[in-house]
C-alpha cells in the first residue's frame, strides 16, 4: 500500500494508561473539521465507548453497530490534519489478491504493517434469532508468513487490482492466517443522514445497483470515469516517486564530488545511474499512461 493510503490509517486507542487495547480504524470522509474514522464495534468496546482516541484525539461514536451483528462503528475526530479518503467499493470474487494494512503491538511501539492475501470466498452475516438483513463478508486467507495481529480488527481490505477497499476486517482465525471481513456496502447501514456522507457512500450506493437500475450506458461512463481517474492516481503516484528519486540523484552527486576514495566514488557512480535507469523506466510508463489517458479522454 502506498504511503498516501498509510497515512489515513490510524491506531484505535484508549486514553485509559492501564488500557492498551488497540484496534484499527481508517478515514472514509473528512471535512475541514472533523475526520470520519471506519472501525469494528468490537473494538469500541474492548477499548471503552468513554476513553477512545485516535493519534492522542478524543474520538467520538457517530454510528454503531454491534459485535454480535454488525460489528463496524463509525467514529469522529477533531483536529486532524486533512489525510487521503480511503476510496471504497463493493467489488470482488473468489481468489482475488488483497492487501490488509493494520496496527499491532511490536515490543514496546505501535506497528502498522501491510500483509497480503486473497478473498478466499463470499459469506453472510446475521444475528441468531433476530430479524433484520444480512451482511455481507468474504473470509480471507494470508499468504505465507503473513498472519493477522491482535489489532488489525477495523482494518481496510484493499483489492490489489482496483486498488479500492472492499471490506473491513472483523475477526482473525486460528493463528491470524485466516480470517472474516465485512463488506463495506454494510456502511450504508450505519451512515446517519446527517453527517452528509458525499461521495463515498454514494459511490457505494452506486455499486449496490441492478444492472437495469445502471443502464448500460451509465455503467460504462461510471467504468470510464474510474479508469480515468486511477490512471490520472498512478501517473501522481509516479510523479512523485520520479521525484524522489531526482533528491535522491543530488545527494549522491554531491556525496560523490566530495568522497577522496575511489572504490566509494565508483560506488556512488553505480548507484546514481541504477537510479538515473529507475527514472527513465517511470518516465516510459508516464508517457504510456498518458497516451493512454488521452484516448479515454477523446
Amino acid at each position: 500500500m502506498n504511503i498516501e493510503l498509510q497515512s489515513a490509517i490510524y491506531p484505535v486507542e484508549s486514553s485509559e494508561q492501564n488500557n492498551n487495547t488497540v484496534g484499527t480504524g481508517f478515514i472514509i470522509y473528512q471535512t475541514r473539521q472533523i475526520s470520519y474514522f471506519l472501525t469494528c464495534a468490537h473494538v469500541v468496546e474492548s477499548i471503552g465507548k468513554g476513553s477512545l482516541q485516535i493519534d492522542g484525539i478524543a474520538a467520538t461514536i457517530e454510528a454503531m453497530g454491534a459485535p454480535d451483528d454488525l460489528d463496524l462503528a463509525i467514529l469522529a475526530v477533531k483536529g486532524l490534519p486533512l489525510r487521503p479518503v480511503i476510496e471504497m467499493m463493493s467489488i470482488g470474487k473468489e481468489g482475488d489478491p488483497v492487501t490488509i494494512t493494520g496496527i499491532y503491538d511490536y515490543g514496546q511501539h505501535r506497528s502498522r504493517k501491510s500483509i497480503r492475501g486473497y478473498l478466499d470466498s463470499q459469506s453472510s452475516l446475521k444475528k441468531p434469532k433476530a430479524q433484520g438483513k444480512w451482511v455481507k463478508a468474504w473470509e480471507l486467507k494470508l499468504e505465507t508468513n503473513d498472519y493477522l495481529q491482535p489489532g488489525y480488527s477495523g482494518s481496510p481490505v484493499m483489492h490489489d487490482t482496483s486498488r479500492k477497499v472492499i471490506a473491513v476486517v472483523s475477526h482473525r482465525r486460528g493463528l491470524g492466517d485466516k480470517g472474516l471481513a465485512i463488506s463495506v456496502e454494510a456502511i450504508n447501514e450505519l451512515w446517519q443522514s446527517d453527517l452528509q456522507p458525499g461521495w463515498a457512500q454514494a459511490l457505494l450506493k452506486t455499486q449496490g445497483k441492478s444492472d437495469e437500475q445502471l443502464g448500460t450506458a451509465g455503467k460504462r461512463q461510471g467504468s470510464l470515469a474510474w479508469e480515468i481517474d486511477s490512471i490520472n492516481r498512478q501517473i501522481s503516484s509516479l510523479k512523485r516517486t520520479w521525484n524522489i528519486l531526482a533528491e535522491k540523484i543530488e545527494g549522491l552527486e554531491m556525496d560523490r564530488s566530495l568522497e577522496n576514495r575511489r572504490e566509494e566514488v565508483d560506488r556512488l557512480k553505480y548507484v546514481i545511474n541504477k537510479t538515473k535507469s529507475q527514472q527513465e523506466e517511470i518516465e516510459d510508463e508516464i508517457r504510456s499512461l498518458e497516451a493512454k489517458l488521452q484516448k479515454l479522454e477523446a
